[in-house]
């Protein structure tokens, strides 16, 4: 059964970025080039700060602490311009991609018979991905913005990794009472300790998720409700048949319903958040106070130097944020796909829009008969013969 969701999650995932290159062909490259860049910005501070902290506490030469400088000043500034026209063309995309999905549901529409059209179930389909898209950008939207996320999480990932790579080679000292300290194990251990946090931290963060995608579920049906009444209330015309029908109690009670769910959903949904955040914060306060702990002791007994203290710090807090912001997206994604499937089961909908292949004589006048002959019609779901075998 695990196989099988795992099969029909990486269809949908599948199904869902074919959609997006069909909507906008350059979204995604563009997108993976601004996390790229978006992604590489620390790590230039991270990595010359500590050239920089090296060559004051070391040689001190003045030329090579001014090119230093000159370095970090011009690669700051050149990745912040590339990021911000990349950041302002991927939103100038994404901009069309929702333009251009509206058409496409619209053009279903269109191609559809009658018949399909006055569907429930059509109609059902199409409110739910408005509502999914309106309220939180699920779907085709929520998908597009999260491999966005989650591309700049492996960047992040990748990148500490390679920064931090040298703790794992053995220097070594004339002291044997600190050569543990400085030890593969000693290191190997503790990139463990953090990576069972990290899990630890984004399985609380992932029950979290469900819990908000859950609420969400809930909060579209409550919606559905409170948006009939509350367009009745604005409409002029409705105001005579609330006055002749007394539905002025029938309203309230509904509207005062809606408050009182609603306000309770949130309070639930808060308390759970608030339980799942804590636990997570303080996962992440331990961790971070470990980090400082071990490149601390590790500087102490000179296996590092006082730059590298930056570096490795930045780089290790650098590979959790990373490593939590991809585990995060994977879930919000996987999460999301419940709204890309019903998405893809509106497009699949059949086309049955039938078109006649007798010819039409072309007549001067432009004044045609159409005659119709033993005519039966149905609305879709019922069983009852509005019209039948007229005339």
């Amino acid at each position: 059964m695990h196989k099988d969701k795992l099969k029909k999650n990486g269809a949908m995932l599948k199904f869902g970025i074919k959609e997006i290159f069909n909507l906008q062909p350059w979204v995604i490259p563009v997108t993976i080039l601004e996390a790229f860049f978006k992604a590489s910005f620390p790590f230039i501070n991270i990595y010359m700060s500590a050239k920089i902290i090296d060559q004051l506490t070391g040689a001190k030469d003045k030329n090579k602490l001014f090119t230093l400088v000159i370095v970090t000043i011009c690669l700051n500034l050149l990745v912040h311009l590339i990021s911000t026209i990349l950041e302002h063309l991927a939103r100038e995309l994404k901009g069309a991609i929702e333009d251009n999905q509206k058409m496409r549901l619209d053009e279903k529409i269109l191609n559809m018979s009658y018949k399909n059209i006055e569907n429930p179930e059509t109609y059902i389909l199409r409110t739910k991905i408005t509502e999914a898209t309106k309220l939180n950008g699920g779907g085709i939207i929520f998908l597009m913005n999260e491999l966005g996320e989650i591309e700049k999480g492996i960047f992040t990932l990748i990148t500490s990794i390679a920064m931090v790579i040298s703790l794992f080679n053995e220097k070594i000292l004339g002291d044997r009472n600190v050569s543990f300290i400085n030890s593969s194990l000693f290191t190997y251990s503790f990139f463990i300790l953090i990576i069972i946090s990290v899990l630890i931290s984004i399985n609380f963060q992932s029950k979290a998720n469900k819990v908000f995608f859950n609420s969400f579920s809930r909060i579209i049906v409550m919606n559905r409700f409170f948006s009939y009444y509350f367009n009745q209330i604005l409409d002029y015309n409705v105001g005579k048949e609330i006055r002749l029908y007394n539905e002025k109690k029938l309203i309230l009670k509904e509207m005062d319903s809606f408050s009182t769910n609603s306000q309770n959903l949130f309070n639930e949904l808060g308390s759970k958040n608030a339980k799942y955040s804590g636990a997570d914060g303080l996962i992440s306060s331990l961790v971070s106070g470990a980090v400082y702990l071990f490149i601390g002791f590790k500087a102490i007994i000179g296996a590092i130097t006082i730059g590298s203290i930056v570096q490795y710090i930045g780089s290790i807090k650098q590979f959790m944020d990373g490593s939590g912001q991809f585990l995060r997206s994977l879930g919000s994604i996987l999460n999301n796909n419940q709204y890309i499937e019903i998405y893809k089961e509106f497009l699949e909908l059949e086309n049955t829009n039938v078109k006649g292949s007798l010819p039409v004589e072309k007549r001067d006048d432009n004044e045609y008969e159409i005659e119709f002959r033993n005519v039966s019609f149905k609305y879709p779901g019922s069983k009852i013969m509005c019209l039948k075998t007229y005339p």
